[in-house]
């Protein structure tokens, strides 16, 4: 019986715990909020080419192979790879 009484007590103190933890992480503009998005929904498009070609090619496709599908360099494929995984971290 002890158990049930504190138990709303022990949530609500959790609760304000991450309320308190959130609050120290500052959110993102809206600006900020589109270029992210903008930035993974390029990552995922690049992903599903690279799924596509080693469709196409029977194997896993080499990042010259990648890049070259996508006609970009190596280094601008790296830089949206990047830039993708960052932002889904950032969201």
């Amino acid at each position: 019986m002890i158990q049930q009484a504190t138990r709303p007590h022990a949530s609500a103190t959790a609760m304000r715990s991450y309320l308190n933890d959130i609050s120290r992480i500052p959110l993102l503009e809206r600006s900020q909020e589109i270029e992210h998005g903008r930035q993974i929904q390029t990552l995922q498009a690049y992903q599903q080419v690279r799924l596509e070609l080693a469709r196409d090619l029977g194997q896993e496709p080499s990042q010259e192979d990648w890049a070259a599908r996508l006609e970009l360099t190596i280094d601008g494929l790296e830089e949206a790879i990047e830039l993708g995984e960052l932002a889904k971290r950032k969201w």
